[in-house]
């Protein structure tokens, strides 16, 4: 899996060289491997080569267009929500749209009527 060099220096995509450079040496002096203690100096020095090579990357115009291309072209296209539409009464609320992505399939109105409906049904069975 190829890393986020954006985001191990924490900058933003549109970062200029100063604000690549000032991430880097900035993560430099946190990540630096004597720094940490003897425990945990294989974890550092592992994010410490990351910070390094994301740092190669993005201080060359060149990589850096080559990167941000491979990037944008392994980012997920966007899901496009279709609106929520009841399929009882056919309405739509801003309500029902968080319905929608909750992952219902009725209306408020339309699910509380089922659920008194199916109530009703079951005690009319149940006297029978």
């Amino acid at each position: 899996m190829t890393q986020d060099h954006y985001k191990i220096l924490a900058i933003s995509a549109d970062a200029s060289p100063d604000e690549i450079t000032k991430a880097y040496r900035q993560k430099l002096r946190t990540w630096h491997p004597d720094l940490w203690p003897e425990h945990r100096k294989a974890y550092a020095t592992a994010h410490f080569k990351k910070i390094i090579q994301a740092f190669e990357v993005l201080s060359h115009p060149e990589q850096r267009a080559v990167f941000d291309q491979e990037r944008a072209a392994r980012m997920p296209a966007p899901v496009r929500q279709e609106p929520f539409i009841c399929p009882k009464c056919g309405g739509v609320t801003p309500a029902d749209k968080v319905r929608r992505l909750e992952g219902k399939q009725y209306c408020d109105l339309c699910f509380w009527k089922l659920v008194y409906e199916r109530r009703d049904q079951n005690e009319a069975d149940k006297r029978r």
